[in-house]
Protein backbone atom coordinates (compact mmCIF):
# COMPACT_ATOMS: atom_id res chain seq x y z
CA UNK A 1 0.00 0.00 0.00
CA UNK A 2 2.86 2.39 0.70
CA UNK A 3 4.98 1.49 -2.35
CA UNK A 4 7.40 -0.78 -0.47
CA UNK A 5 8.78 -4.04 -1.82
CA UNK A 6 7.90 -6.68 0.74
CA UNK A 7 9.05 -9.85 -0.99
CA UNK A 8 11.24 -10.55 -3.97
CA UNK A 9 12.26 -13.70 -5.80
CA UNK A 10 14.67 -13.47 -8.69
CA UNK A 11 14.92 -16.21 -11.29
CA UNK A 12 16.52 -16.58 -14.67
CA UNK A 13 14.25 -16.07 -17.65
CA UNK A 14 10.58 -15.37 -17.50
CA UNK A 15 7.62 -17.40 -16.33
CA UNK A 16 3.91 -16.77 -16.44
CA UNK A 17 2.09 -15.71 -13.28
CA UNK A 18 0.40 -19.06 -12.68
CA UNK A 19 3.67 -20.97 -12.86
CA UNK A 20 5.38 -18.55 -10.50
CA UNK A 21 2.53 -18.74 -7.97
CA UNK A 22 2.40 -22.54 -8.03
CA UNK A 23 6.14 -22.80 -7.39
CA UNK A 24 6.59 -19.96 -4.95
CA UNK A 25 7.61 -20.08 -1.31
CA UNK A 26 5.21 -17.21 -0.59
CA UNK A 27 2.28 -19.47 -1.49
CA UNK A 28 3.34 -21.97 1.17
CA UNK A 29 3.92 -19.17 3.67
CA UNK A 30 0.39 -17.86 3.10
CA UNK A 31 -1.13 -21.33 3.53
CA UNK A 32 0.89 -21.83 6.71
CA UNK A 33 -0.35 -18.47 8.03
CA UNK A 34 -3.91 -19.52 7.24
CA UNK A 35 -3.60 -22.99 8.75
CA UNK A 36 -1.47 -22.09 11.80
CA UNK A 37 -2.52 -18.59 12.86
CA UNK A 38 -0.92 -16.69 15.71
CA UNK A 39 -3.35 -16.96 18.66
CA UNK A 40 -3.42 -13.15 18.97
CA UNK A 41 -4.56 -12.86 15.35
CA UNK A 42 -7.08 -15.72 15.22
CA UNK A 43 -9.89 -13.59 13.77
CA UNK A 44 -7.81 -12.03 11.01
CA UNK A 45 -7.49 -13.41 7.52
CA UNK A 46 -4.69 -12.54 5.14
CA UNK A 47 -4.82 -12.48 1.37
CA UNK A 48 -2.56 -11.61 -1.50
CA UNK A 49 -3.99 -9.73 -4.46
CA UNK A 50 -3.29 -10.88 -8.00
CA UNK A 51 -4.44 -9.88 -11.44
CA UNK A 52 -6.34 -12.07 -13.86
CA UNK A 53 -3.15 -13.93 -14.77
CA UNK A 54 -3.20 -15.78 -11.48
CA UNK A 55 -5.39 -18.74 -10.61
CA UNK A 56 -7.67 -17.99 -7.64
CA UNK A 57 -6.86 -19.76 -4.41
CA UNK A 58 -8.00 -19.46 -0.78
CA UNK A 59 -5.11 -17.05 -0.09
CA UNK A 60 -4.87 -15.23 -3.45
CA UNK A 61 -7.72 -12.98 -4.53
CA UNK A 62 -8.19 -12.27 -8.23
CA UNK A 63 -10.80 -10.23 -10.10
CA UNK A 64 -13.85 -11.90 -11.59
CA UNK A 65 -13.62 -12.16 -15.36
CA UNK A 66 -16.46 -10.51 -17.30
CA UNK A 67 -18.43 -9.20 -14.30
CA UNK A 68 -21.54 -7.21 -15.18
CA UNK A 69 -21.20 -3.47 -14.44
CA UNK A 70 -22.87 -2.55 -11.16
CA UNK A 71 -22.95 -6.13 -9.88
CA UNK A 72 -21.33 -7.15 -6.58
CA UNK A 73 -18.74 -9.08 -8.62
CA UNK A 74 -17.94 -5.90 -10.57
CA UNK A 75 -17.51 -3.82 -7.38
CA UNK A 76 -15.29 -6.52 -5.87
CA UNK A 77 -13.23 -6.80 -9.07
CA UNK A 78 -12.87 -3.03 -9.31
CA UNK A 79 -11.50 -2.91 -5.75
CA UNK A 80 -9.07 -5.78 -6.43
CA UNK A 81 -7.85 -4.08 -9.62
CA UNK A 82 -7.36 -0.74 -7.87
CA UNK A 83 -5.37 -2.43 -5.13
CA UNK A 84 -3.30 -4.35 -7.67
CA UNK A 85 -2.50 -1.11 -9.51
CA UNK A 86 -0.54 0.03 -6.47
CA UNK A 87 1.73 -2.99 -6.92
CA UNK A 88 2.28 -2.14 -10.59
CA UNK A 89 2.93 1.50 -9.68
CA UNK A 90 5.55 0.36 -7.16
CA UNK A 91 7.32 -1.58 -9.91
CA UNK A 92 7.17 1.52 -12.12
CA UNK A 93 8.68 3.79 -9.48
CA UNK A 94 11.39 1.24 -8.66
CA UNK A 95 12.33 1.04 -12.36
CA UNK A 96 12.40 4.84 -12.63
CA UNK A 97 14.74 5.15 -9.65
CA UNK A 98 16.98 2.25 -10.73
CA UNK A 99 16.87 2.45 -14.49
CA UNK A 100 19.35 -0.39 -14.91
CA UNK A 101 16.51 -2.82 -14.07
CA UNK A 102 14.12 -1.31 -16.58
CA UNK A 103 13.18 -3.75 -19.33
CA UNK A 104 14.65 -1.39 -21.95
CA UNK A 105 18.12 -1.95 -20.55
CA UNK A 106 20.15 -5.03 -19.90
CA UNK A 107 22.72 -5.85 -17.27
CA UNK A 108 25.91 -7.06 -18.90
CA UNK A 109 26.92 -9.41 -16.14
CA UNK A 110 26.45 -13.04 -15.30
CA UNK A 111 22.88 -13.99 -14.31
CA UNK A 112 24.04 -14.54 -10.73
CA UNK A 113 25.62 -11.08 -10.44
CA UNK A 114 22.70 -9.44 -12.24
CA UNK A 115 20.29 -10.99 -9.74
CA UNK A 116 22.38 -9.54 -6.90
CA UNK A 117 22.12 -6.09 -8.53
CA UNK A 118 18.33 -6.41 -8.79
CA UNK A 119 18.06 -7.55 -5.16
CA UNK A 120 20.36 -4.73 -3.98
CA UNK A 121 18.31 -2.18 -5.91
CA UNK A 122 15.12 -3.42 -4.15
CA UNK A 123 16.76 -3.07 -0.74
CA UNK A 124 18.10 0.40 -1.61
CA UNK A 125 14.72 1.40 -3.02
CA UNK A 126 13.00 0.58 0.30
CA UNK A 127 15.78 2.32 2.25
CA UNK A 128 15.40 5.47 0.17
CA UNK A 129 11.61 5.37 0.63
CA UNK A 130 12.04 5.22 4.41
CA UNK A 131 14.59 8.05 4.34
CA UNK A 132 12.07 10.35 2.67
CA UNK A 133 13.61 10.51 -0.77
CA UNK A 134 11.11 12.09 -3.16
CA UNK A 135 9.81 9.42 -5.47
CA UNK A 136 8.75 9.88 -9.06
CA UNK A 137 5.01 10.08 -9.44
CA UNK A 138 3.70 6.73 -10.67
CA UNK A 139 2.00 6.86 -14.02
CA UNK A 140 -1.73 6.27 -13.87
CA UNK A 141 -2.51 3.22 -15.87
CA UNK A 142 -6.21 2.49 -15.95
CA UNK A 143 -5.79 -0.48 -18.21
CA UNK A 144 -5.85 -3.84 -16.50
CA UNK A 145 -4.53 -7.10 -17.79
CA UNK A 146 -7.14 -9.75 -18.26
CA UNK A 147 -6.23 -13.36 -18.82
CA UNK A 148 -8.42 -16.36 -19.28
CA UNK A 149 -8.23 -18.70 -16.33
CA UNK A 150 -7.70 -21.68 -18.61
CA UNK A 151 -8.07 -25.30 -17.67
CA UNK A 152 -6.01 -25.32 -14.47
CA UNK A 153 -8.56 -26.59 -11.93
CA UNK A 154 -7.61 -28.18 -8.63
CA UNK A 155 -8.85 -28.07 -5.02
CA UNK A 156 -7.07 -24.76 -4.38
CA UNK A 157 -8.78 -23.21 -7.40
CA UNK A 158 -12.22 -24.42 -6.31
CA UNK A 159 -11.61 -23.26 -2.72
CA UNK A 160 -10.33 -19.92 -4.06
CA UNK A 161 -13.54 -19.37 -6.01
CA UNK A 162 -15.55 -20.12 -2.85
CA UNK A 163 -13.47 -17.69 -0.76
CA UNK A 164 -13.94 -15.01 -3.43
CA UNK A 165 -17.70 -15.69 -3.54
CA UNK A 166 -17.90 -15.37 0.28
CA UNK A 167 -16.01 -12.06 0.24
CA UNK A 168 -18.29 -10.71 -2.49
CA UNK A 169 -21.41 -11.81 -0.59
CA UNK A 170 -20.18 -10.41 2.75
CA UNK A 171 -18.71 -7.09 1.60
CA UNK A 172 -19.98 -6.15 -1.88
CA UNK A 173 -23.71 -6.94 -1.94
Amino acid sequence: MDYNIMNIRITNGSSNDRFVWRHRQMRETMYNLRNNPDPEEMNQEYYLIGDGGYTPSPVLLTPCQEADPGSPEFRYSDRVRKTRRRVEQTFGIWKQVFRCINGDRSLHYTPEFSSQIVLASAVLYNYLRHQGMPMPVPLRNNQTREFPVGDFVDDHYIQGLQVRRNIIMNYFT
